[in-house]
């Protein structure tokens, strides 16, 4: 069955160069539309980092959203290298919530 998630782009040039090497999601139609959705892109990251590689000194940047709601993260690509962050849920503390 495998596991879904919401792609989104959110920064890129207009002229980017995608590798042929990349797998069937990161085509020209993800940098046009800047999203997919529901895929099952689990190479992201190698596919992100083949187009970073061919497109130096752009910085690309992408988030997803997964099934579960604590998967959510976004992602930097910048010469062949990326940083990732995930979402931290947190709560307020009751004491600073006004009672209903």
């Amino acid at each position: 069955m495998g596991y879904y998630t919401n792609f989104s782009l959110d920064s890129y040039h207009e002229d980017v160069v995608i590798p042929e090497d990349v797998s069937g999601w990161c085509d020209q139609d993800f940098f046009d539309s800047k999203e997919v959705h529901e895929a099952k892109w689990y190479d992201h990251i190698d596919d992100m980092l083949k187009v970073s590689l061919a497109n130096p000194d752009v910085e690309f940047r992408t988030s997803g959203v997964g099934e579960e709601p604590e998967d959510q993260w976004q992602c930097v690509f910048l010469n062949g290298k990326y940083k990732k962050v995930v979402a931290e849920i947190t709560f307020k503390n009751f004491k600073d919530v006004e009672w209903e």
